[in-house]
């Protein structure tokens, strides 16, 4: 997986595991200065089926891990704890 694909990743599993909610950007909303290289990024993980979009109750796209994507970030934290 590309270094930045893992970045976004890492960034939404832990705010997940942290119990706090993480959208797209730091910001954890649909970011208007978002690089457009990040949106492809996570256009290719909603592809990949790795990251959902869901709404919440204030009606802001956030991301969201799916279990196959749950999956891999504990199999990759598991192979390499140092980097957490």
């Amino acid at each position: 997986m590309a270094d930045r694909a893992m970045g976004v990743m890492l960034s939404i599993f832990l705010a997940e595991f942290s119990s706090v909610s993480k959208g797209v950007g730091a910001s954890g909303r649909a970011a208007p200065d978002q690089s457009q290289d990040e949106e492809d990024v996570i256009a290719s993980l909603l592809g990949a089926g790795l990251i959902e979009a869901l709404v919440d109750d204030a009606n802001e796209r956030k991301l969201a891990l799916t279990p196959l994507g749950a999956g891999r970030m504990r199999s990759f934290i598991s192979a390499y704890p140092e980097t957490v």
